[in-house]
């Protein structure tokens, strides 16, 4: 069909527009498309969080359902009650002549979105969005996953490892698009690594007790099982024990935090810092000698596309889309995941090997400027759009 003479009316609809990888990507999509080509408008089905408010305060619209956080499926009232209002507010857009695309972002918004587009009259066509490797738990919510994907033009998996586990499920190929995660690489930088200690950054992070020549390692991300923070205690912990002067950093909260505390209270003293939830990750990743990824499964990280951007020399577990990401030993080191003893053994390799430390960090800069620059993830995503909604790319 031919190009109309307006922007696509994208609708975004995402579990929670609170804080997190997606919800981070969610904010790109929104406000750095051209919006002369593409309108965004966002629905959360639950109230408006951080991102949602980031979004709403740019001058973009964002509508909510206002449901709770967890609705098991079995809660079907609830679930149908807000497929309704979502398919009302795909019908009343733009004086009723809908939107020209449905981008579902998360597992119950992907559900929902599907859903929705059946019973509205507009019947816009549905991007849905696969962003995690967990595999759904459970007869109805598998149920549930099998629906939606029938309903689904087309689904955008945000590596190919996401991909493969699709295709292992019984998707066809053909109908997913695989676009990663980008990082914005003028707000995520290395600032100044002139020298190892890169003084400014660090001063600025003003940790008690340091004096700025110890190795500093660092992690962000939720405080959960899957990241295994638990391990990289352990491995810091081993590491020291075995001459490598380091201290860590854990940026984040979450459900672990307490039982962490108490582990690297025992193992680290007063080595280790945990800072909380922030909202100034660029001026904290520069100030990193090593960043640490030791998680037990990950699609696309965005924490360690922005440690890579900010110069940092990383480590991370080989699990999920990360070997898409780092290659080992050219701009990163990958160990197995669950390995202690290898997160021990690449932490000293980097303590003992300047060079090494200064190379690997030039390299992962490179590699995001060539690779995962947010400019070129968000072209490949506005022609995903464009063809997914029947328009000239």
């Amino acid at each position: 069909m031919p190009t109309p003479d307006r922007p696509l009316r994208l609708l975004a609809v995402v579990t929670t527009s609170d804080v997190g990888g997606t919800e981070g990507m969610l904010v790109n999509l929104a406000t750095r498309l051209d919006p002369a080509r593409v309108a965004v408008e966002v629905c959360s089905l639950c109230t408006p969080g951080r991102a949602g408010k980031t979004i709403a305060d740019a001058g973009f619209p964002v509508h909510s359902l206002d449901m709770p956080p967890s609705v098991p499926v079995w809660q079907l009232p609830a679930i149908l009650l807000g497929t309704i209002h979502l398919a009302k507010i795909f019908d009343e857009a733009h004086d009723g002549e809908g939107y020209d695309l449905v981008h579902g972002l998360l597992y119950r918004a992907n559900v929902m979105a599907g859903l929705a587009a059946r019973r509205a009259t507009s019947k816009p066509p549905v991007l849905c969005g696969q962003r995690s490797l967990a595999a759904m738990r459970g007869r109805l919510p598998a149920m549930a996953l099998r629906i939606t994907r029938g309903a689904c033009t087309m689904t955008e998996a945000v590596s190919e490892a996401v991909k493969a586990r699709m295709v292992d499920e019984g998707v066809d190929p053909a109908v997913i698009e695989v676009i990663g995660n980008g990082v914005d690489a003028e707000r995520f930088h290395p600032g100044d690594r002139a020298d190892r200690n890169h003084a400014g950054a660090r001063r600025a992070l003003a940790l008690p007790g340091d004096d700025g020549e110890s190795i500093l390692v660092g992690a962000v991300g939720r405080l959960a099982t899957t990241k295994r923070y638990d391990l990289l205690i352990d491995a810091v912990a081993e590491a020291r024990q075995r001459g490598a002067d380091l201290r860590l950093v854990l940026v984040g909260d979450g459900p672990e935090r307490e039982a962490l505390e108490a582990q690297a209270k025992q193992q680290l003293g007063d080595r280790a810092h945990f800072l909380g939830r922030r909202g100034d990750i660029p001026d904290i990743l520069p100030a990193l000698d090593v960043f640490a990824l030791t998680s037990r499964e990950e699609g696309s990280p965005n924490a360690l596309l922005e440690a890579m951007a900010c110069g940092c020399a990383v480590i991370s577990t080989e699990v999920g889309g990360v070997p898409e990401i780092v290659t080992d030993g050219v701009d990163g080191l990958l160990v197995p995941s669950g390995d202690r003893d290898a997160i021990a053994d690449a932490l000293l390799r980097l303590t003992e090997d300047g060079e090494l430390w200064t190379n690997l960090g030039l390299a992962a800069r490179r590699r995001i400027e060539e690779r995962f620059a947010l400019t070129e993830i968000l072209r490949r995503y506005e022609n995903l759009y464009r063809r997914v909604a029947g328009w000239d790319a």
